[in-house]
């Protein structure tokens, strides 16, 4: 999946800890102990998470209840508005599908260059974020 590079940064550092998408048919069939690799938009460095557990919402207002500032990639001078979300995806799409967040942990050390199992497929409707 694609990552801004500073959301990658944060993430390879620890701070980030949750990444939130958009709860489309490709993020459906990832589960808890499931490895997700995220790529720099930018620079291409890729790194491998894990994924700690799944947490599915309505919209971007409840999951903000959730979770702090930090978690998501905000900087601890920043206002996190759940609005900033709609640069990303379209209020329509968060309507048809929902939001997850993943909450995951970084293995320090672990490239992509290694082997990634795929994603499992739970079910015949999953198909195919940036």
């Amino acid at each position: 999946m694609g990552l801004k590079d500073a959301q990658l940064r944060k993430m390879k550092s620890g701070t980030k800890t949750v990444e939130l998408r958009l709860n489309d048919e490709k993020r459906r069939g990832i589960a808890a102990g499931d490895r997700i690799c995220f790529m720099s938009t930018t620079t291409g460095e890729a790194i491998v998470v894990t994924v700690l557990e799944r947490c599915d919402y309505n919209n971007f207002h409840e999951l903000y209840r959730h979770f702090n500032t930090i978690a998501p990639g905000y900087d601890l001078q920043s206002e996190a508005n759940p609005d900033d979300m709609f640069a990303a995806c379209s209020a329509e799409a968060i309507a048809r599908h929902g939001i997850v967040a993943f909450n995951v942990r970084y293995q320090l050390g672990r490239s992509a260059a290694q082997p990634v199992r795929p994603l499992p497929m739970r079910s015949a409707d999953n198909a195919d974020h940036p």
